[in-house]
C-alpha cells in the first residue's frame, strides 16, 4: 500500500512518511504465495477477492499487478468491467505497467474500460536507474497506450519515482522505490481524499455539512480526476483517434493520458474562486435521447472544465471494439459555438475546439477551455449528454 495511507500522529509520532490519505483504513488481499517465481496468483474468478474487500467496507481498489499488453478485449478486462458495472460505488485503479516507452505496452487489466489506469511521472530511466521526481515528465519505464482498439490509456499519471514505501523485508522500515506500482497507490491516496470530500459533505458548500454527505460513484471520481489533470511539459506521442478526420492534437496522449492529477484544481473549498457542479446519476439514456444541463459563467478568470464518464457494460471477449454504450458530450456556448467532447487543439494549456468528430471508443468525454481563452465567454452554457448508441 505504498503511499496510500499510514498516520502516526494519534500515537504522538513524528514520521514524515504519512500516506496521501492518512486517516484511511486498509483491507488487504494477498495473492502471492511462497513459490520462487516472483509472480502473483489471483483466483480465476477475480470477484472472490474483490467481494471480500467490499464486505470489509472497502470502496477503492489499488492494483499494482497484471499481465502484459493484449491485442484483443480479454476475459480479464470483461471481469473487471462487469464488476465495476455491477458495483458502481467501488473504484478500481490499476498500474499501467513498466514496459514503456513504446506505444501499446499498457497492461492487460489496466486496459479495461472501467479501470482507471495509472502511469508514472518522473525522470527515471527505463531500466529503473536513478531518477528524480518531477510532474513535468512521464517516466521512461511507464507503459504507454492506446488499447488495442485505440481507447485512451493510461487515464492519468501520478508520481512514481523516488517514492518512500514500506519495506516488506522489515517490520518498520522504508525503502526507496519506483514504478507504476508506486504511482497507482499514490493516485489511490488522492482518490480516497476525493471520496472523503463527498462523504464528509463538502459538496456543494465547500465546508463539511453532514446532511450533504453521499457515497460518490466510480464514474464521478473518475470525472473529477480527469477535470483535475494537468498536461506535462514533455509530450512525445500525441493521442489520435484512427476513426477521426485525421486531426492530431497534443492532448490527451498515450504517454500520460489526461495528465498528472492536481486535486486542488477540481474541488471547491469555501472561499475559493473555483466553483464545482456535479451530477451523479444512474438513470441512463436510451439511444437518441439526451439530457441538458445549464451552467452560467459569470467570470473568465478560471478554466471551464466538463467531464462525463460512465461505467460501460462488458463487451464479449474477443470483441473488435470494446465500447458497448456510447454517449456523446456536446457543449454550446452563449455565442452559439458548438464543441464536441475529446476534440482539442495542439496547444498547452489544452483547449477544446469546434468541429471534429464525436468519440466512439472511450467511456469518458472531456471539454476544457483555459481561463481568459477567447472562446470562454460570459453567459449560460448548455451541456448536453446524448445516447449515441
Amino acid at each position: 500500500v505504498c503511499t496510500v495511507l499510514g498516520y502516526d500522529n494519534p500515537v504522538s509520532g513524528t514520521s514524515a512518511m504519512d500516506g496521501m490519505a492518512p486517516g484511511a483504513k486498509v483491507s488487504f488481499c494477498d495473492i502471492g504465495n511462497d513459490a520462487p517465481d516472483g509472480y502473483v496468483h489471483p483466483p480465476n474468478d477475480y470477484s472472490i477477492m474483490w467481494q471480500a474487500v467490499k464486505d470489509d467496507g472497502g470502496r477503492t481498489q489499488s492494483n499494482s499487478w497484471g499481465s502484459s499488453y493484449q491485442e484483443t478485449y480479454t476475459a480479464d478486462e470483461a471481469m473487471i468491467d462487469d464488476w465495476v458495472y455491477r458495483n458502481p460505488n467501488v473504484l478500481f485503479t490499476w498500474s499501467a505497467g513498466n514496459s514503456g516507452t513504446a506505444v501499446r505496452t499498457v497492461g492487460n487489466q489496466a486496459a479495461a474500460k472501467n479501470a482507471i489506469a495509472i502511469g508514472a511521472s518522473g525522470t527515471a530511466a527505463s531500466n529503473f536507474g536513478a531518477g528524480t521526481e518531477t510532474t513535468d515528465a512521464v517516466a521512461a519505464y511507464s507503459s504507454r497506450g492506446p488499447s488495442y482498439d485505440n481507447r485512451l490509456k493510461p487515464d492519468i499519471i501520478a508520481p512514481g519515482c523516488v517514492m518512500n514505501s514500506a519495506d516488506g523485508d522489515t517490520t518498520n522500515g522504508y525503502a526507496n522505490m519506483q514504478g507504476t506500482s508506486m504511482a497507482a497507490p499514490n493516485a489511490v491516496g488522492g482518490v480516497l481524499l476525493l471520496h472523503d470530500y463527498f462523504k464528509q459533505g463538502f459538496y456543494p458548500t465547500g465546508a463539511a455539512v453532514a446532511g450533504n454527505s453521499f457515497d460518490p460513484s466510480h464514474s464521478l471520481i473518475k470525472a473529477m480526476l480527469v477535470n483535475s489533470a494537468k498536461r506535462t511539459a514533455t509530450l512525445t506521442n500525441p493521442y489520435r483517434n484512427y476513426y477521426d478526420t485525421g486531426t492530431t492534437g497534443s492532448w490527451p496522449s498515450v504517454d500520460q493520458g489526461w495528465g498528472i492529477m492536481k486535486l486542488n484544481d477540481c474541488v471547491y473549498i469555501s472561499g475559493g474562486a473555483r466553483q464545482l457542479q456535479v451530477y451523479d446519476g444512474d438513470n441512463g439514456l436510451t439511444t437518441g435521447s439526451y439530457i441538458d444541463y445549464k451552467y452560467r459563467v459569470n467570470a473568465v478568470n478560471q478554466d471551464l472544465r466538463v467531464a462525463v464518464t460512465w461505467n460501460d457494460y462488458p463487451a464479449t471477449p474477443g470483441a473488435g471494439i470494446a465500447l458497448v454504450n456510447n454517449l456523446d458530450l456536446t457543449i454550446t456556448s452563449p455565442s452559439g459555438a458548438v464543441f464536441k467532447g475529446n476534440v482539442f487543439a495542439n496547444n498547452n494549456p489544452p483547449n477544446s475546439i469546434t468541429g471534429g468528430t464525436y468519440d466512439a471508443r472511450n467511456n469518458m468525454e472531456h471539454f476544457r477551455l483555459p481561463a481568459s481563452h477567447a472562446s470562454l465567454v460570459l453567459g449560460t452554457w448548455n451541456i448536453r449528454v446524448s445516447g449515441a448508441s
